[in-house]
């Protein structure tokens, strides 16, 4: 996928230094890891994942009031249980490389993730961990 479409596939601006220092151009993005997971912190709003040779990994069991989020699968498969926390609908997704899928507000997601899979997580506004609101899926 070219710069020019994943741009318009997050919809949110990266700031780029100035182009026109061509001796500037090289930077180190931010990095976490543990047992589970690698997480490269492409910008305050791009995380590349991937993830490690782990069976039933679950991530997210949480819903966002102010900060959408997209993921786009480039490895594996990922698969998704939502609940709407208003009206309890519930809705199972799968997404295979190539694949992206947006999680609206208030609705709460459980990410599973296949052992090995890779994805880009986009969030569509900086980050605020008080934004993280606990919403276990059990189903």
């Amino acid at each position: 996928m070219s710069f020019i479409l994943m741009h318009k596939f997050i919809n949110t601006y990266i700031y780029i230094s100035n182009m026109t220092d061509l001796a500037n151009l090289i930077w180190t993005p931010g990095f976490n890891e543990d047992e589970r997971r690698t997480i490269i912190d492409i910008t305050p709003r791009i995380k590349f994942f991937t993830i490690a040779n782990f069976n039933e990994l679950k991530l997210g069991n949480h819903y966002h009031e102010k900060m959408p989020e997209s993921f786009y699968c480039t490895d594996g498969k990922i698969y998704f249980k939502l609940e709407d926390i208003n009206t309890k609908e519930r809705q199972e997704y799968v997404i295979e490389p190539g694949q992206g899928i947006t999680m609206p507000l208030f609705v709460a997601h459980l990410v599973l993730p296949d052992r090995k899979s890779r994805f880009i997580k986009i969030l569509g506004a900086d980050f605020d961990k008080d934004d993280l609101k606990e919403y276990k899926i059990t189903w």
